[in-house]
């Protein structure tokens, strides 16, 4: 296309260089824009997710370590999936067993929802149940 175009003289060298860098700079921008956009919405159910496990050690003392490790490890996700903020809450869960609260248990349930469309291998509440 761009041998045509300077072939029948419609536009010069310098000219297609410059759409082209143009071009490329706004392909960059939005890619990083619809990232960022994507991301959002995920760090934001991390950060509640990291919430609601340390909101467990009050009642967990026994576990404190592991609870704060779960969170302070989804934390440090740089890019999370909803499939790490499934898995944390569950293994936070599991370390408390009789003694999660009902705040956690339900938030659970609502990330459940959310993650069981985008993924396959998940913890079902009967696994909770189970243990």
């Amino acid at each position: 296309m761009k041998d045509w175009i300077l072939e029948n003289a419609l536009a010069d060298e310098p000219t297609l260089r410059k759409i082209e860098h143009d071009a490329r700079n706004n392909v960059k921008e939005a890619k990083d824009k619809a990232w960022k956009e994507y991301q959002a919405p995920l760090k934001e159910l991390t950060q509640k997710s990291s919430e609601i496990v340390e909101a467990l050690i009050p009642d967990n003392l026994e576990h404190e370590e592991e609870l704060r490790k779960i969170s302070k490890d989804l934390r440090s996700l740089r890019e999370p999936l909803r499939k790490n903020n499934l898995q944390s809450v569950y293994k936070a869960l599991l370390l408390c067993g009789d003694k999660a609260t009902s705040e956690a248990l339900d938030y659970y349930k609502e990330l459940q929802k959310t993650v069981l469309p985008f993924t396959t291998a998940c913890c079902t509440m009967m696994d909770l149940k189970a243990h």
